[in-house]
């Protein structure tokens, strides 16, 4: 079963987990400041990809005839690799109880998700965690949260893959179908990971919208 990333041992720091509130008043605020960015937050926080997933996303046509997100990126760890999936949203809930799942995939299939440039003008060729760290290190939201959870969380760019993790356990979808959507190992979750198939997995998140 995939573990509760808050309720470990306390000899090193334990994988932070955001609240859905959280995430949604740190993107309020960057949004102010920095609209692409915020893009770039939304889209960790609903599809719960890596960092450097960022840079592999196309929105395609799904098996329902929808535009749906989908990552190509795949991950090499050894003899082992990952395969290239579809993104499944899992909306967050405000305080007030409103669900809040922006419609990312359509509007970057329209053209009209801005996303941030680099210094020539031009799109990020790369992303990954450490230019997500290095445009959240100098957020004062950011930097409170890490001193909030300090020292026994570290609040990192990975947190907002773990809280997509926690919040579609909480939300009662299966083991085997969260680890088709977030990309995990065939070797972490061997037998699991293989009995999720596309069909499945898009039942599993429909019911959750």
């Amino acid at each position: 079963a995939i573990k509760d990333f808050r309720g470990k041992a306390p000899d090193k720091k334990d994988k932070f987990v955001f609240t859905d509130q959280e995430i949604l008043d740190l993107i309020a605020a960057i949004e102010e400041r920095d609209k692409p960015w915020a893009n770039v937050i939304k889209l960790l926080s609903l599809y719960g990809i890596r960092p450097i997933e960022l840079s592999h996303l196309e929105p395609q046509f799904n098996i329902d005839g929808e535009i749906q997100m989908f990552c190509t990126y795949i991950k090499v760890s050894g003899k082992n690799k990952t395969d290239a999936r579809w993104l499944e949203a899992v909306p967050l809930q405000s305080q007030q109880g409103e669900k809040v799942s922006w419609d990312l995939a359509q509007l970057m299939h329209q053209g009209q998700l801005e996303l941030p440039v680099g210094k020539t003008g031009e799109p990020y060729e790369r992303f990954d965690a450490i230019t997500v760290r290095n445009f959240l290190r100098y957020a004062p939201e950011w930097i409170e949260l890490k001193k909030k959870y300090a020292p026994r969380f570290e609040v990192k760019p990975y947190s907002f893959r773990d809280s997509w993790i926690t919040r579609a356990t909480a939300l009662g979808i299966p083991d085997p179908i969260i680890c088709r959507a977030c990309g995990h190992g065939l070797v972490t979750h061997s037998r699991n990971y293989q009995l999720a198939s596309d069909r499945t997995t898009r039942a599993a998140f429909q019911e959750i919208q």
